[in-house]
């Protein structure tokens, strides 16, 4: 099943979101993913659609943990230079 966009993933996340909401408005990580996963068991459908946000996501991840940083440099420090 080919999916162009994922409105039914950001229907099931809010309200999965929704569900865990506290009276103080926190929402706890944990709890979150569980409700979506319970949510998104049942939803056969769907499978490849979650497999490839899935993969997005873990994408993402690698590139955050690999690529090098905008203006920063080793050790945190600058390097003088003359003038």
């Amino acid at each position: 099943m080919n999916f162009t966009s994922d409105p039914v993933l950001r229907k099931i996340a809010l309200e999965a979101a929704q569900q865990v909401t506290t009276d103080t408005g926190r929402i706890h990580q944990d709890e979150l993913l569980e409700a979506l996963c319970e949510r998104l068991a049942p939803r056969k459908e769907l499978l490849g659609l979650v497999i490839k946000k899935a993969g997005q996501a873990m994408m993402r991840d690698l590139g955050e943990r690999h690529s090098p940083r905008r203006n920063r440099t080793p050790n945190g420090s600058t390097t003088p230079r003359a003038s």
